[in-house]
This record gives structure tokens, sequence and C-alpha cells, in this order.
């Protein structure tokens, strides 16, 4: 994740994911009046596709520490205490996220919900909203951008990536080619 132009000055701490597998990454804005805003980007692996999945990646480093548990859980987990931190410290979050799981209604849906978290890309488009992948038949999205009440978006859109045939959801104002326009 990196910040661009007038975001950069407005940056003043960035961090990750502490177990370091790169699940996510943040960078945290102060804006006017003290306020501050918690960018975070996250990828929650799919469930066992084979040996050298991410989930096979996670799952090796978990057993490494003696920590039984599935990725996708330690994920939600770990994912959800590190909110509950940034939100006690006060600040309005948005998180960007390849959850991997039906954004409508999934484990990881419910917990962001109990955060007070609403769904961005779902309150525009509604429960009808696009799928997020080329692949994706039940036409649930499984990306999706969650921030906290407050914060307005006045202007959204779903970007085609050329790349891998993907939709996903559109990025804060540091990546020119996707888009979110905020107000507080």
């Amino acid at each position: 994740m990196f910040s661009v132009n007038k975001a950069v000055h407005r940056a003043f701490e960035k961090g990750c994911d502490s177990s370091n597998l790169g699940r996510w990454a943040w960078t945290r804005y102060k804006g006017k009046g003290e306020q501050t805003l918690r960018v975070i980007t996250a990828y929650r692996p799919n469930p066992p596709q084979g040996p050298f999945s991410v989930y096979a990646q996670h799952n090796a480093y978990f057993h490494s520490i003696d920590r039984q548990i599935c990725p996708r859980q330690a994920f939600l987990m770990d994912l959800i205490l590190e909110l509950e931190n940034f939100l006690l410290k006060g600040d309005k979050i948005i998180l960007m996220l390849d959850g991997n799981s039906n954004m409508k209604n999934s484990d990881l849906s419910r917990a962001l919900c109990k955060l007070s978290l609403y769904k961005a890309i779902l309150s525009k488009h509604g429960l009808d909203g696009p799928a997020t992948h080329k692949r994706n038949a039940t036409k649930s999205p499984v990306d999706g951008i969650w921030m906290s009440p407050g914060l307005e978006i006045l202007k959204r859109g779903l970007l085609r990536v050329r790349r891998s045939d993907t939709f996903r959801p559109s990025m804060p104002v540091d990546r020119p080619d996707l888009y979110i326009c905020l107000r507080a």
C-alpha cells in the first residue's frame, strides 16, 4: 500500500500484520481537527487448494509456532482484534478486503458488522451488487470495502483489472486508476 500526492503529507504512521504473513497492511492519516483515518488492505486466503497455496503456507507457519488453527479462522480472529485496537484509538476505518468469502453474509461479514463497519460497495449496489471475480458463478462479491460510520463516499466505482480478468472494488485516491472520494 502506498500514498501519493496530497495523501503523502497526511500519512504519519504505517504498519502491517504482526505475523509478517502479508495478510494486511495499513497507513494512518491525520485530518482536520486531529481526526485519524486508517486505510487497510487485507487478503484472506482461499480455502485449501493445494500444497503451494497461500493457505498451505499460512498453515505451515501456524504449525511451526504451535498454533493449531485454520488460517482463515486465524485471519478473522487476528484482523478483528487489530481493528478493535484501531477503533479504540479513535481511528476511522476503511478496510479494502479480498475476503475470499461472501461479503453479503459470511463469518467475516458478520464480524465486521459487529464492529459497526458498513459494506460500502453493497450500500451502493444493494444485495444484487456485482460479483467481483469472473469465475464467481454465485454472483456474490468476495471482495469488499468496509468503512466506519460517518465516512461518506462522494464518488466510487468498480473498474476492470485486465491482468487477471478480476473485478476489484475501487481503492482510495492513492491509486490513480482506482478511486474513492470521501467526506468525513
